[in-house]
């Protein structure tokens, strides 16, 4: 009986007395993340669209001569790198979006405030954007 009283007085007090963790920094980071993974999939959907241009432009541009001019082989390598870099940007974007899902979150959040040398707590739902 001793020892589990024991027990439960120091369980009780790490519990008390541990470190708090910050879970803004842990929100905010998902944030960032969300913001980064957008930036790359924008950079490669761009980069795709214009070699998709650009391969459409140097393919018409055939002289017809021979059965596939180079102009059309150029062309056809630059549609397909553009086609791969635009489907490279989908798995950027869903994990942009479910890491800005992760981001807003609801909470409860308890607190204390001191006015008029008079201490009130609180309590109500914080909602991080």
């Amino acid at each position: 009986m001793k020892t589990m009283i024991v027990f439960l007085a120091m369980l009780f007090g790490a519990n008390l007395f541990s470190q708090e963790e910050n879970k803004n920094q842990e929100v905010n980071r998902y944030l960032q993340k969300s913001l980064r993974q957008k930036k790359t999939a924008n950079v490669f959907t761009i980069t795709g669209g214009v070699l998709i241009i650009s391969g459409i432009i140097t393919a018409s541009t055939d002289n017809g001569r021979g059965f596939i001019s180079g102009e059309q082989l150029a062309g056809a390598s630059f549609i397909t790198l553009g086609t791969v870099s635009a489907l490279t940007s989908i798995p950027f974007y869903i994990s942009a979006g479910s890491n800005k899902s992760k981001f807003r979150k609801i909470f409860p959040q308890l607190g204390s405030f001191k006015a008029n040398e008079n201490n009130y707590l609180t309590a109500g739902l914080k909602i991080e954007f």
